[in-house]
């Protein structure tokens, strides 16, 4: 340091004015004439006020003078009036070396005095004045010079020269000195002060060419008594001419306890990492500058506090942290060699081996491996608060966990192989899940270039047991935005015991459960955090899932079953913050079943408690955008068969849209759906046709009323509406559209019974008689337009038709499956006329018949109602019929026999009386005798 050699320039020169006054005591002057010169000389030759108290000449113990007093001052403008003060020197010299022109200082002897070091707001030291040029040799008194000499020195210089090769110094002492450094630059606007007290040391054979020994102690960064040691030895150093530093050898020893860092905390930044602490240090150091010099020994830090980094919380106090180390440092071949470095850091600890080459340039070469010890996660986290903090408060985290690195390279290029292995593993997050893996084992190789912020992940491998993630690839300009290009995948695993492992997610579904199959992933990451995009692809030879009521679990709880086989999947999904995520979905499989039982609804609470709505929750859409097909072979979604399932679907801005083409019920299905899931309760239109479905099947899948209906189904029909509650159904749905059956069959329908039944009464009264196959006729088709409001389901053409037979009708069903038609059920052809020439007062001009009915009930429990006034009328135009038809004849009967020239069949001759033969006839027309 530059302050070190001021003092060494002060204290040879006080040294050499000592001399002098030596030199001039045999003529035993005034002392303070001696005095006078001597201050005169230091002052010109460090051209700052000097003060001294007094010189005495001594002669015990050795010759020598001592100076009593001394205060050598600062210049003007520091805070301390003084840069050196000293009770005492006292300097003892070698009479005979002396008497052949050369020094040899037998002691030196500094008590009770203090160094003042200062720095100012613009960083000048108060001793730059004395370093800054060499002194002017002619300032110097020819009786400071030493005496020409008249052969070469011993060092090698020319002849005549002055020479330090001869200066030797046997005992240097410093007793009781402190050391005091004042800066004003370190933290603006303040001073910062920092002392070492009470230094002693003692140096024996200060020169060149000899060994030096030192014992150096003090009190440094404490308030204590002293707490620092160094001793050793130092050289023999070369004279100046042949000076080769590195070639000085060293053998030192230092030991110090309690070295507080609070008193240099502003000296390590702005944001200290510590705040206060105690050092301790335990240190060898062997060997020479220049070659191989090794440090042994220990150092130590205990009771450290780490600041709240947020800077509003409490501080954090550290556990113990410890340090071995046996290293060697090559300063001419700039290697330093780890030999053993052990890091106690609390619970953990780790060991660092290997070497540092060209440490000297601004790219030593590193090749060094790290190993840590198995430690408890838990005390680490426990121990280390910056750990701690960067997990949720509620978290926990049990296991062992061991650490090996490898690094080779430079700083800013640096080839790190490292592996994490943790086993067990167990975490409690937050929520309260439990998370327990047997297994994790992590394991990387990657090259850092920190001079183009680059990261080559060559390989990466995670490994959780039932799962294997391996990773590669280039991460760009980490230190600012990072740009990715990288690849992930998986191996084949077993989902099963991603539940066993993962126990959250198994809590998700209904118990028991039990998952098998396969899974395997692979996906590319491009871009920037927030404009990534990633292309992924999952596969799955085969995936079954069986939970609650599906694997022998109470019905109560629910249950759900998925089974797929011959799954691919393709997700590109791109990430452009602050825009929602845009996701492209390719799913294929040859199978997909699912099928769900939900759990029963809790029973509303006692009281007077309102009655919960049966309308949906409120909708929440994430915020993501979606575009994606899909394409099943077969399978079946809560019992519904089908196959060649096709669809496109869309969701942009929570509004959905969806195209889809199925084969169901043994034929077609396709349908166009738009929803707005953005809304608490979406807006939606619907529009399907069905093509050839077997109506039967979908009755007995769909409803809960089997075997009621049968027939190939063909509609064409358009809904909309608002929500998906039943309430928002039930007052909000619309629609229009087309049905058409064929085959048809409705089991609950008994019109045709019912229709003959009231015909043949007719029948008895007319005299015709209804066909014995009447009751058995059946429609075999259906066609309507329906629209559909309010709930129901409206049509004012329903018409059914089989052979001969037709029904005719207007009103509704409502989806709470009720019944309201009126309708006229119609004979036509050859079943019209069947019914004979008593009957034809029946047929209309078209030659049919036309019976007015009404249908109500319900869809399975309809009830018929043929309509009675009708057959009243029926009864009373086949008594007229009669009555006209039975008329004429009698009338005819009586008028040839009552009119002259009329025939009788009287065997007695006797003509009858026309009124006993006008009673008969009205009789016989009603029957009467």
């Amino acid at each position: 340091m530059r302050w070190g050699r001021a003092l060494l320039i002060i204290v040879i020169g006080l040294i050499a004015l000592i001399v002098l006054a030596l030199a001039l005591a045999p003529s035993l002057l005034n002392l303070e004439q001696i005095k006078e010169q001597v201050v005169n000389r230091v002052e010109q030759q460090l051209n700052r006020d000097v003060e001294l108290g007094q010189v005495r000449l001594e002669f015990f113990n050795g010759l020598g003078a001592g100076l009593d007093r001394l205060t050598i001052a600062n210049p003007p403008g520091w805070q301390s009036p003084y840069f050196i003060k000293v009770d005492t020197l006292s300097v003892k010299v070698a009479l005979r070396p002396l008497l052949s022109r050369k020094i040899e200082v037998s002691k030196i002897i500094l008590n009770n005095g203090e160094i003042v070091i200062e720095r100012d707001a613009q960083g000048r030291f108060n001793y730059d004045d004395l370093t800054a040029a060499p002194a002017d040799a002619t300032s110097t008194s020819e009786t400071a010079k030493p005496p020409p000499s008249d052969t070469p020195g011993t060092d090698g210089t020319p002849a005549g020269s002055p020479s330090l090769a001869g200066f030797l110094v046997s005992k240097l002492a410093l007793n009781d000195i402190d050391v005091k450094f004042i800066d004003q630059m370190i933290v603006a606007g303040q001073t910062v002060t920092t002392a070492a007290r009470h230094v002693n040391l003692e140096g024996d054979n200060i020169g060149f060419n000899t060994p030096i020994t030192l014992d150096f102690s003090g009190a440094l960064l404490t308030d204590g008594e002293a707490n620092v040691r160094l001793s050793g030895r130092v050289g023999p150093v070369p004279g100046p001419a042949n000076a080769d530093w590195q070639q000085i050898p060293l053998q030192l020893t230092l030991k110090a306890t309690a070295l507080q860092l609070a008193s240099i905390v502003p000296y390590l930044g702005a944001q200290p990492a510590l705040t206060a602490g105690e050092i301790g240090a335990d240190i060898a150091i062997q060997g020479t500058l220049g070659h191989a010099l090794n440090i042994k020994g220990q150092l130590a830090l205990d009771q450290a506090v780490m600041p709240d980094a947020s800077g509003q919380g409490q501080p954090a106090a550290l556990p113990a942290v410890s340090l071995t180390q046996d290293i060697t440092v090559n300063l001419a071949n700039a290697l330093l060699t780890i030999t053993n470095a052990q890091a106690g850091l609390g619970a953990l600890q780790t060991t660092l081996a290997g070497t540092v080459q060209q440490f000297d340039t601004p790219s030593p070469q590193l090749d060094l491996n790290l190993n840590t010890s198995n430690v408890a996660i838990a005390d680490v986290i426990n121990q280390w608060p910056m750990l701690a903090a960067a997990l949720p408060d509620t978290m926990e985290a049990k296991g062992n966990i061991t650490i090996q690195a490898a690094f080779k390279g430079s700083p800013t290029r640096l080839h790190v192989t490292s592996q994490l292995d943790a086993q067990p593993l167990a975490m409690r997050l937050s929520d309260g899940t439990e998370l327990a893996l047997a297994k994790v084992q992590y394991a990387q190789d990657a090259t850092l270039d920190t001079d183009q912020s680059l990261v080559k992940l060559d390989q990466a491998n995670l490994d959780v047991g039932f799962l294997q993630v391996s990773a590669a690839g280039i991460i760009a300009n980490f230190d600012s935005t990072p740009q990715l290009a990288l690849q992930v995948e998986t191996s084949n695993f077993d989902p099963a015991a991603v539940l066993t492992q993962l126990p959250m997610l198994a809590d998700a579904l209904p118990q028991p459960a039990e998952l098998q199959g396969d899974l395997r992933i692979h996906a590319t990451l491009q871009g920037t955090p927030d404009n990534l995009n990633t292309d992924a692809r999952i596969t799955a030879q085969a995936l079954a899932l069986k939970s609650g009521s599906f694997h022998g679990g109470a019905a109560a709880q629910g249950g759900m079953r998925i089974d797929v086989t011959q799954m691919q999947t393709q997700l590109k999904a791109q990430l452009n913050a602050p825009n929602p995520p845009a996701v492209d979905v390719d799913l294929n499989a040859e199978r997909f079943v699912f099928d769900q039982q939900a759990a029963p609804a809790p029973a509303p609470a006692s009281g007077n408690a309102p009655t919960p709505s049966s309308d949906a929750p409120a909708s929440t859409v994430p915020p993501i955008n979606v575009n994606g097909n899909m394409a099943v072979a077969a399978g079946s979604i809560t019992g519904i068969h089908f196959q060649n399932l096709k669809a496109a679907f869309s969701i942009l801005n929570g509004r959905v849209k969806s195209q889809q083409t199925v084969q169901v019920f043994g034929g077609t299905y396709q349908g166009d759906l738009t929803a707005n899931l953005a809304q608490t309760k979406p807006d939606y239109q619907l529009a399907l046709k069905l093509a050839d479905l077997q109506a039967g099947d979908m009755a007995n899948t769909l409803t809960s009323a089997p075997n009621i209906l049968i027939g190939l189904l063909n509609t064409d029909l358009k809904f909309r509406g608002k929500g998906t509650g039943w309430n928002d159904i039930s007052t909000t749905l619309t629609g229009t559209g087309k049905l058409n059956l064929t085959n048809f069959k409705l089991t609950t329908l008994d019109v045709m019974p019912k229709l003959a039944k009231g015909l043949s009464a007719a029948g008895t009264i007319a005299g015709f008689t209804v066909p014995d196959d009447l009751s058995t006729r059946s429609f075999d088709k259906l066609k309507a337009n329906i629209r559909v409001k309010d709930g129901k389901i409206h049509s004012d053409d329903l018409k059914l038709w089989g052979p001969d037979v037709q029904l005719l009708g207007k009103g509704l069903i409502g989806l709470d499956r009720s019944l309201a038609f009126d309708g006229t059920a119609v004979l036509l052809g050859k079943l019209a006329k069947s019914l004979g020439k008593r009957a034809k007062f029946l047929l209309d001009q078209e030659g049919r018949i036309n019976i007015p009915l009404a249908i109500e009930g319900t869809v399975t429990q309809p009830r018929i109602a043929l309509n009675e006034n009708h057959f009243v009328d029926l009864a009373q135009r086949a008594l007229t019929q009669q009555v006209k038809d039975k008329a004429g004849k009698e009338v005819k009967k009586l008028l040839d026999q009552v009119l002259p020239g009329a025939k009788s069949d009287d065997k007695s001759g006797d003509s009858p009386e026309p009124l006993k033969e006008l009673d008969k006839a009205i009789k016989g027309l009603f029957n009467r005798k």
